[in-house]
């Protein structure tokens, strides 16, 4: 699936997004978004990895808070918690995120999942893996009702 990134410079809710589908997803970091291409197939975990150590040189991260990132994926149902973990994994291993626990895997694997679960009972998917048409004319109203503005 091709996906849209949003970088929520302005820290808008992620949730703001959903109305849009799984494919436009919000990140608050470069990390998250090159964990996504990386969990999707188009980036290795040294790529990834790379972009982390840019953020700890540049931008004042820590490990702590790239696991952070990560398990914000997780929680957001952007990634399975699989994924994810196998991600984390080469990650810890190349000393980008800290070391792990399995208790902490344990209890991403069961947030992740339980996360899924409201996903699809709000949005009506994950039926025969059908994704409902948007209607991005009638979400784009929407959204400008919600604020304030006509369109």
């Amino acid at each position: 699936m091709a996906r849209i990134f949003i970088n929520l410079e302005r820290r808008s809710p992620p949730a703001t997004f959903r109305l849009f589908g799984p494919r436009v997803v919000p990140t608050f970091n470069y990390f998250q978004t090159a964990a996504v291409v990386g969990a999707d197939g188009y980036l290795d975990a040294e790529d990834v990895a790379r972009v982390g150590r840019v953020l700890f040189e540049g931008a004042g991260y820590t490990a702590r808070a790239l696991e952070n990132s990560l398990a914000d994926l997780v929680r957001r149902g952007v990634l399975e918690p699989a994924a994810a973990d196998a991600l984390g994994a080469r990650l810890r291993a190349t000393g980008v995120l800290p070391p792990g626990d399995e208790k902490g895997a344990r209890w991403r694997r069961v947030l992740g999942a339980l996360g899924r679960l409201r996903r699809r009972r709000r949005t009506g998917a994950g039926r025969a893996g059908e994704t409902p048409a948007l209607d991005y004319d009638a979400i784009l109203d929407r959204a400008a009702a919600a604020s304030g503005r006509s369109s």
